[in-house]
């Protein structure tokens, strides 16, 4: 079989352009970190104190398969929620709309018995949980005196990490320190801080979004009262 000289020309550039994309390496966007949920299982980790000087921030939010809109004050997704309550009460899955309380930490992740690519191991993160995270870490640095705070805080001491430990429906929920100690690399200074992820503080909430979730709502009305028809 022949093939025509220029066509085989064509096909070895167009080879060689793909080739070159494949090998380029995908460009980060430098204020952000990867998105780890609190994995499954045991993990060790430490805590970071972002360039505000914020350890923890919850923040709150109406969340359902891929959608997310946030929930401030005069959340209109709320109030249009209690109107469906109030209109229909028997519904059981009105509590999988309303909004829930979520933490959100910068972190670095020694190990986790969770075998997963969404786990980043070695590297600051941003860690997701719902609000245990948050409280028990609270908790745990209201016990902590100013030396031993200093020192935690600092990714270049050797410190205590601690031991993260979930169950797979986030009820059990465990945040203790071990004897295990090791250091991390410092909080890149071009990462937003805690107020400026996820749901920027003092942003306004995309409208399109908004109804885009009062819709997920009255399907999972809809779908119920045309069940018990």
């Amino acid at each position: 079989m022949s093939i025509d000289p220029e066509l085989f020309r064509q096909l070895k550039e167009k080879a060689a352009i793909n080739r070159a994309k494949r090998a380029k390496p995908i460009v980060e966007d430098p204020r952000k970190a990867p998105i780890v949920y609190v994995p499954t299982g045991t993990t060790l980790l430490r805590f970071y104190m972002d360039s505000e000087n914020n350890i923890v921030r919850t923040i709150f939010r109406h969340k359902i398969r891929k959608n997310s809109v946030p929930c401030l004050d005069g959340c209109p997704v709320c109030t249009h929620l209690s109107e469906m309550e109030k209109k229909y009460p028997d519904f059981p899955g009105a509590w999988k709309l309303r909004s829930m309380e979520t933490t959100i930490v910068y972190a670095w992740i020694f190990s986790s018995s969770e075998d997963s690519k969404f786990v980043k191991i070695g590297t600051p993160v941003l860690l997701m949980g719902n609000y245990k995270l948050g409280r028990e870490l609270e908790n745990r640095i209201a016990e902590i005196d100013e030396e031993e705070f200093a020192k935690m805080l600092d990714p270049l001491t050797d410190h205590v990490l601690w031991e993260v430990k979930s169950g797979k429906d986030s009820r059990d929920f465990s945040l203790v320190p071990t004897l295990k100690t090791g250091t991390m690399e410092p909080l890149p200074d071009t990462l937003d801080p805690l107020g400026q992820c996820i749901h920027p503080e003092g942003q306004e909430p995309n409208e399109e979004e908004i109804s885009k979730f009062i819709k997920v709502i009255d399907n999972a009305y809809e779908m119920y009262v045309r069940s018990v028809a």
